[in-house]
C-alpha cells in the first residue's frame, strides 16, 4: 500500500508537469526572477522591507544572546567605548636593521601626523597615541595611598628604592619635589588658619610639556601604536566597514611620505571584516569553478551537452529560490553560511543526475515521439523518485538538526542549506522534466551505453567484491575499526588563527604585534566596579602568575589601561592615618635618610632638590613640635579627611580626562573600569604551544582567569566559550542527525535491518575520513566539525538509492548498483566531491579545511558503496538461497 501510494504520487506529478509545461516554466521563471530581485535590490511591500542580501562580519552576532557568558560580553560591548577600537601600527624598523635615533624621530613624527589626520576624519570618534605620564603617575600614587600616612610612606619607599631599581634621576628629582611640596603643605596647614593655608589641589602640577608625554610603544620600542575608536554606522550590518576603509586611506596617503617606515591597521574588527571579504570572494570563486567543472563532468559522463546543460539550468533555479528564501527569512550571510552555495552545487545537482541517469538508460525502450518521452519520464520518476526524495529529505533533516544549537551562525547555515536542498529537489522535479519536454529529447539525443567511450561506472569493477564478500567485509571492518581508534586520539583545536585567511594585511600586522610585544587581539576583560576593585583584582591576577611555576603560569602582568595607575603595586599601603607619633617617626626616618644621602656621591642635578626636601622636613618637624598633642591630632584628623576627599576627586579627574583611560572607563555615571588581561605564553622552546589559542594553553588560561573573576569576558574568552559551544553542539547535533536520518530511512523502508544497512556506507566513510585526518596530523576545528551532522545526511543518500535498486531488482549483479544506479551514485558523488574540492583552493583556511574533509568524506562513502554494500547484499542473498534450499 505504501509503495503503491508513493509511486502513484510520483506518477501524478510527472503527468502534471509534462501536461502543463508552459505554465510550470512561467511560474518557476517568475518566482526565480523575483527571488533574485529580492536578493540583489530588495522589495518593499507596504511597511515590510525584504532585502537586499547583506553580509554579517561580527562573529559575536553568531552566538545566542541568552547565554550567561555572552551576556557578560555584551555588557562590555554596550557600556565601554574601547570595545571596537582598532590599532594603527607604525613599524620604526621594518627591515630589522636596528633602531636608531633618526628612525625613532621619524616614527614619532609620523604618529603625530596620523593622529591629527585621524582625529579630523569624520569616521574617527577618538584616538590616543600618547599620554600624560605625570598625571598617570600621580594618580597611581594616590590610588596606592588611601590615607595621608600611606601617601607619605609611599613617597619615602620610592625614594629609598630608587638606587637599587636604577630609577632615572629625573624621576628621583620629581619624587623629592613632590614630597617636599606635600610636607610644606602639611606644615602650613598645621601652623596657620585653614582659610589661609594651601589646599591639596596645589599639589597638582600644571603646564606640562611634551616631554611628559609618553608614546604607546611595544616592549622593544620598535612598534608605535595609535588606538582608534571608529565611528559605527547603526544602520549598516557591518557597522565599521566605511570607517575601516577611511582609516586605511589615511594610512596609505601618509605612509607614502615615510618610505623607511611601514604602517598597518589591525584589530579584531578589522580581521573579522577582512575575513568575511575573503570568505565571500573564495566562495564566489569556488562556486563558479564548481559549476564549470561539474558541468564539464556531466557532459563527459552523459556524452552530450544537452542533458547536462538542462540539469545545470534546473539547479540554478533551485539556487535562485534559495537566495530568495535566505534574504527574506535570514537577511544576511556570515562566515559560516557563506559556503551554502557550494554545498547546494555539490548536493543539488545529484538529484538531477539520478533522474538523468535513469532517463538516458531507458529512453530507447520507449517510442521515439512525445508519448515515448512522457512514458520514459514517468518511468524515471517512479523508479528513481523514491530514492531521490528520501535522500533529499534525509539530507535536509540532517542540516536542520543544527537548529537545536545555541550557535546562531551554525543554525542559520543549517536552515538555509536544508531549505535550499528541498528547493533544488523541487527544481529537478519540475524545471528539469519541463526543459526535457520543450527540447523533445529523442533517441538521437541520447547516446546508447554500448557506444560510449568513457564510462564512470562499470559492473566489472565491482564484481571482485561480489565474488569475495566475506573478505571484502573483513577488510572493511578492520579499516573501520582502526579508524575509530584513531578518532579517539583526535582533539578539538580552538585556534582560529589557523583558520584565518593566508597573507591578509590585518592578520600579518597582528602577528607582527604579537612577536614584538605581549599585546594581542586575543585578550581577556575583567569589568570592575571602581578603581579600588580594579587594583585588588590586578593584584590577584599577578598572584595567579607569581604563585605558579614559570611553566604553568599563563596570565600576563601586562594588564592594559587602568593597570598603568597601579603597576608594581605589591607593597603595603602604609599607615592608614597620620597621628602625631606616626608623623614624627616618619619625619625622623626621612631626616636620617637625608644625612646618609648627603654623605654619598649623588648626581649634581639631584642636590638642589635634596636640599629643598631636607629643608621641608626640618620645617615640618619644627611646626609639629610647637603644637600640643591635642592640637596636632585635631588638625591632622581634619587634614586626613580633606586628603581623602581630594584624593577621590583627583583620581576621578584623571580617570575621566586622561586620553589613556577613555577606552577603559564606562560611559555613564557608574564609574566602572576594565582590565585587559593578556596571555603569557610558555618560555619553554620545547612547548607545543604556538599561540594563545592553542588547545594546550587556552583552557588553562581561562581556568586561571576565572579563578580570579568568575565573570571574565573578552575576545579570547569568547573564542574559548564559543569553541566549547560549537564542539558540544555538534556532538549533540551529530547524534540527533544520526537518529533523525535513521528514523526517516526506517520510515521509508519499513524494515529495521534495511534502515541499518542504508547507513553502513556513511558509517564506514565517516570513520575512515577521520582516520585519514588523524594520519595526516589534522585536528578537529570549529570549521570542519560541521561534517558531524552533514556526513550522515549527505552520505546516506547513496545507501538509500542502493537499497531501493536492490528491492526493485534483487537478481542483477552487482546488487543495488545495476540499471544506472551505480553510475548515478558515482557521478553524483564525484560532482559533490568537485563542489567541496573547489573549496580546498580557498585562501580562507577554515573554508579550505571544511572543503577537504567533506570531499574526503563523500569519496570514502562512495568507495564504501562500491565495496561494502554489494558484498553485504550478496551475503544476504546467499543466506536466502541456502534457507530456501533447506526448506525444499
Amino acid at each position: 500500500m505504501y509503495e503503491t501510494l508513493r509511486h502513484g504520487v510520483l506518477r501524478w506529478w510527472s503527468q502534471l508537469v509534462m501536461r502543463h509545461v508552459r505554465w510550470t516554466l512561467i511560474f518557476c521563471t517568475a518566482s526565480a526572477a523575483l527571488a533574485l530581485l529580492v536578493t540583489v535590490v530588495g522589495v518593499r511591500l507596504g511597511s515590510w522591507r525584504f532585502g537586499p542580501l547583506a553580509f554579517q562580519s561580527d562573529r559575536n552576532a553568531l552566538i545566542e544572546e541568552g547565554l550567561d557568558w555572552n551576556q557578560w560580553f555584551l555588557d562590555w560591548q554596550d557600556h565601554f567605548p574601547g570595545v571596537y577600537d582598532l590599532m594603527v601600527v607604525v613599524d620604526a624598523d621594518p627591515n630589522q636593521e636596528g633602531l636608531t635615533p633618526q628612525k625613532l624621530v621619524e616614527a614619532r613624527r609620523l604618529v603625530d601626523e596620523l593622529s591629527r589626520e585621524l582625529l579630523a576624519n569624520e569616521h574617527v570618534v577618538y584616538r590616543v597615541a600618547r599620554f600624560d605620564a605625570g598625571q598617570i603617575l600621580q594618580a597611581r600614587m594616590l590610588l596606592q595611598s588611601p590615607s595621608l600616612g600611606g601617601l607619605i610612606a609611599r613617597f619615602s619607599e620610592q625614594f629609598r628604592a630608587a638606587p637599587r631599581q636604577k630609577v632615572n634621576t629625573e624621576h628621583i628629582v620629581a619624587w623629592m619635589n613632590q614630597l617636599a611640596n606635600l610636607l610644606d603643605l602639611i606644615g602650613e596647614r598645621l601652623a596657620v588658619s585653614d582659610k589661609r593655608a594651601k589646599s591639596f589641589a596645589s599639589l597638582v602640577s600644571e603646564g606640562r610639556s611634551d616631554e611628559d608625554q609618553i608614546y604607546l610603544t611595544s616592549d622593544n620600542d620598535r612598534l608605535f601604536f595609535i588606538r582608534v575608536t571608529p565611528y559605527r554606522d547603526p544602520d549598516a550590518l557591518n557597522a565599521l566597514a566605511d570607517s575601516i576603509q577611511a582609516i586605511r586611506q589615511i594610512i596609505e596617503e601618509l605612509s607614502e611620505q615615510y618610505p623607511a617606515l611601514e604602517v598597518g591597521l589591525t584589530g579584531l574588527e578589522v580581521i573579522e571584516t577582512d575575513e568575511t571579504a575573503v570568505a565571500i570572494r573564495d566562495t564566489t570563486v569556488a562556486s563558479l569553478m564548481a559549476f564549470g567543472f561539474i558541468t564539464a563532468l556531466l557532459v563527459l559522463a552523459f556524452h552530450s551537452w544537452r542533458t547536462p546543460l538542462l540539469v545545470a539550468i534546473s539547479l540554478l533555479f533551485g539556487i535562485a529560490w534559495s537566495f530568495g528564501f535566505l534574504t527574506i527569512v535570514v537577511g544576511h550571510l556570515q562566515v559560516i553560511s557563506v559556503v551554502f552555495t557550494v554545498i547546494l552545487l555539490g548536493l543539488g545537482i545529484a538529484y538531477g543526475i539520478h533522474l538523468a541517469s535513469r532517463f538516458e538508460l531507458i529512453r530507447h525502450q520507449y517510442p521515439d515521439n512525445l508519448d515515448g518521452l512522457q512514458m520514459a519520464m514517468r518511468d524515471t520518476f517512479q523508479t528513481m523518485g523514491p530514492g531521490v526524495v528520501t535522500g533529499a529529505v534525509t539530507t535536509a533533516a540532517a542540516f536542520s538538526t543544527t537548529l537545536f544549537t545555541d550557535f546562531k551562525g551554525v543554525a542559520e547555515m543549517g536552515l538555509i542549506a536544508s531549505v535550499g536542498i528541498l528547493l533544488c529537489l523541487l527544481a529537478m522535479f519540475s524545471v528539469f522534466p519541463v526543459l526535457l519536454r520543450l527540447k523533445r529529447a529523442k533517441h538521437r539525443h541520447v547516446v546508447p551505453m554500448q557506444d560510449r567511450l568513457v564510462h564512470f561506472f562499470e559492473d566489472r569493477w565491482i564484481m571482485p567484491f561480489v565474488h569475495w564478500p566475506r573478505l571484502t567485509l573483513l577488510v572493511a571492518a578492520l579499516v573501520t575499526g582502526v579508524s575509530v581508534l584513531a578518532i579517539t586520539q583526535m582533539r578539538f583545536d580552538y585556534n582560529l588563527m589557523k583558520l584565518q585567511p593566508r597573507n591578509i594585511d590585518s592578520v600579518t600586522w597582528q602577528q607582527r604585534v604579537a612577536q614584538n610585544s605581549e599585546r594581542s587581539v586575543w585578550f581577556a576583560v575583567s569589568v570592575c566596579n571602581d578603581l579600588e576593585e580594579a587594583r585588588r583584582r590586578a593584584r590577584e591576577f599577578r598572584r595567579s602568575e607569581d604563585h605558579e611555576s614559570a611553566r604553568d603560569s599563563y596570565v600576563s602582568t601586562t594588564i592594559g589601561g587602568v593597570a598603568m595607575l597601579f603597576a608594581q603595586d605589591d607593597a603595603a599601603d602604609g599607615p592608614t592615618t597620620v597621628g602625631a607619633v606616626d608623623l614624627g617617626t616618619q619625619l625622623s626616618t626621612m631626616q636620617w635618610a637625608m644625612q646618609l644621602a648627603t654623605r654619598a656621591a649623588i648626581p649634581q642635578n639631584v642636590k638642589p632638590s635634596l636640599d629643598r626636601l631636607d629643608q621641608a622636613i626640618r620645617r615640618a618637624v619644627a611646626v609639629l613640635t610647637k603644637l600640643d598633642s591635642e592640637q596636632r591630632q585635631r588638625k591632622l584628623d581634619r587634614l586626613e579627611q580633606e586628603y581623602r576627599q581630594w584624593r577621590g576627586q583627583r583620581i576621578r579627574e584623571v580617570l575621566y580626562t586622561s586620553q589613556l583611560m577613555k577606552p577603559f572607563r564606562e560611559v555613564g555615571e557608574r564609574g566602572r573600569v576594565i582590565l585587559e588581561v593578556y596571555p603569557k605564553l610558555p618560555d619553554d622552546p620545547r612547548s607545543p604551544v604556538d599561540g594563545p589559542l592553542h588547545p594546550d594553553f587556552l583552557p588553562e588560561f581561562y581556568r586561571q582567569l576565572s579563578s580570579v573573576d568568575a565573570k571574565v569576558t573578552g575576545p579570547i574568552v569568547q573564542i574559548y566559550q564559543s569553541g566549547k559551544l560549537i564542539k558540544d553542539s555538534y556532538l549533540w547535533v551529530g547524534v540527533v542527525a544520526l537518529l533523525v536520518v535513521f528514523l526517516l530511512v526506517l520510515l521509508d523502508f519499513r524494515r529495521f535491518d534495511d534502515a541499518v544497512l542504508a547507513l553502513i556506507p556513511v558509517g564506514v566513510g565517516f570513520a575512515v575520513t577521520f582516520g585519514v585526518m588523524w594520519l595526516l596530523g589534522m585536528s578537529i576545528n570549529p570549521a570542519n566539525i560541521i561534517v558531524l551532522p552533514l556526513m550522515f545526511g549527505i552520505g546516506v543518500d547513496s545507501g538509500v538509492h542502493i537499497l531501493h535498486r536492490y528491492r526493485q531488482d534483487p537478481i542483477t549483479r552487482p546488487l543495488g548498483l545495476s540499471h544506472g544506479t551505480g553510475k548515478g551514485i558515482t557521478v553524483s558523488s564525484l560532482t559533490t566531491v568537485i563542489g567541496f574540492g573547489c573549496m580546498m583552493l580557498a585562501k580562507h583556511r577554515g573554508i579550505a579545511s571544511l572543503g577537504f574533509v567533506l570531499a574526503l568524506g563523500i569519496l570514502m562513502t562512495m568507495l564504501a558503496c562500491w565495496t561494502v554494500m554489494p558484498a553485504w547484499l550478496e551475503l544476504r542473498e546467499n543466506a536466502k538461497r541456502k534457507k530456501a534450499s533447506r526448506m525444499v
